[in-house]
């Protein structure tokens, strides 16, 4: 999630700079009219890295957990919709004074268990056909470049503030770690606008607009038309 090319002052030569190789894995998860989205799923390689030093991970903007590759894998997940998903689903349900239903729409990956796996109560969910995932799947329709492009540009921002702080480019561009991230990508995702969202699920959902108590029953009905 780097910007993928330097800058330079005019005065300046950035030479024999390496790019961070650390990498991550972020999940992003949410409502189709965008009122509820979940903190970002972060997936490192360290269980604690030294950048959360003196800090509470469960304080931490995102959930986070770690895993060899850093890639998300079917344990990982499952601890996520347990954990993480059934319970703030619930919560937001009842604060609505909604029925206790819910269906998570997810991609055909290997990382994924089945769903006879993910299920609490008639919290459940359901998997895209493989040939139309990349069509219909909602965070595919533009809200992950979205946040990619709020990320990076936040991340520019952010030199070019230490730059008017009397600090040097090359030193205002300090090898960014997993805590910048972090931060930076929790507070992008917080600034995306629930209509952002909404459209997202338009070619899932044709009648988003129109949803009434039978939604589970209609995003079935959509998913398995397509």
């Amino acid at each position: 999630m780097l910007p993928k090319r330097t800058l330079a002052a005019q005065n300046e030569c950035i030479t024999g700079t390496k790019l961070a190789k650390d990498r991550i894995t972020i999940a992003l998860c949410s409502n189709a009219n965008g009122s509820h989205k979940m903190p970002l799923f972060v997936i490192g390689k360290s269980k604690k890295p030294r950048a959360f030093k003196n800090i509470n991970m469960a304080s931490l903007p995102v959930y986070y957990r770690n895993q060899k590759s850093a890639w998300m894998d079917s344990a990982l997940f499952k601890e996520w919709f347990f954990d993480q998903f059934v319970p703030a689903v619930t919560k937001h349900l009842e604060d609505k004074n909604l029925p206790k239903r819910a269906i998570l729409v997810l991609d055909n990956a290997t990382s994924h268990p089945s769903e006879e796996e993910l299920k609490k109560g008639e919290i459940k969910a359901i998997f895209l056909l493989a040939n139309v995932t990349s069509l219909i799947q909602p965070m595919d329709q533009g809200v992950i470049e979205w946040l990619k492009r709020r990320y990076r540009r936040k991340y520019i921002g952010s030199i070019l503030e230490r730059t008017e702080e009397d600090m040097s480019l090359f030193e205002a561009m300090k090898p960014i770690n997993i805590k910048d991230v972090v931060y930076t990508v929790a507070e992008a995702w917080e600034e995306m606008r629930a209509s952002t969202l909404e459209k997202s699920w338009l070619k899932l959902w044709p009648n988003i607009n129109n949803r009434n108590d039978n939604e589970p029953a209609i995003i079935q009905e959509t998913i398995e038309r397509n």
